[in-house]
C-alpha cells in the first residue's frame, strides 16, 4: 500500500504530490513529468523606447520654436514612456517536460509563488523516482 504525499497544495486548485500533480482540472502523473522550468516572458522594448524617442524629439522641437505647450506635450510623451518601464511587470510561466512534450500550467506574475511550485514539483519527482529504485 502506497501513501500519497504532498509537498504543495493550495485553495487554487494545485496539489503536488508523490503519484499525481494537479493543476486545476488537469492532472499529471509524477512519473510522466522529467523537470519543471520556470519561463519569464520577454518584455516588449519599443513601446517605451519610440515613446521615449518622440517626446525627445518633440521637446527640441518645441524648446527651438519657443513653444512652451509643445515642449510640455514632449515632456508628457517622454514620461508617459518612462513610466511604461517602470510600470510593466515580467509574467513568470511553469512549464512541465512530459513524455508527451513539454506543457504550460501555470502562468503568474509572482515569482515567489512560482519557485514554491516548481521546488514542489521537483521535490516529488525526486521522491518518486526514489520509490522506484530498490534498496541495496
Amino acid at each position: 500500500m502506497t501513501t500519497d504525499r504532498i509537498f504543495y497544495s493550495d485553495s487554487n486548485g494545485i496539489r503536488i504530490g508523490t503519484s499525481e500533480m494537479a493543476f486545476g482540472e488537469k492532472r499529471y502523473g509524477t512519473r510522466n513529468v522529467s523537470s519543471a522550468s520556470i519561463e519569464t516572458e520577454n518584455r516588449r522594448r519599443w513601446p517605451g523606447i519610440s515613446m521615449m524617442v518622440v517626446g525627445t524629439a518633440i521637446l527640441i522641437f518645441g524648446y527651438a520654436s519657443d513653444g512652451f505647450q509643445t515642449m510640455l506635450m514632449g515632456a508628457a510623451a517622454f514620461m508617459g514612456g518612462s513610466m511604461y518601464f517602470s510600470r510593466r511587470k515580467p509574467k513568470y510561466g511553469l512549464r512541465l517536460n512530459t513524455s508527451k512534450g513539454p506543457v504550460f500550467v501555470l502562468a503568474s506574475l509572482n515569482k515567489l509563488f512560482m519557485d514554491q511550485v516548481k521546488e514542489a514539483i521537483d521535490r516529488s519527482i525526486d521522491a518518486s523516482r526514489a520509490s522506484l529504485t530498490p534498496p541495496q
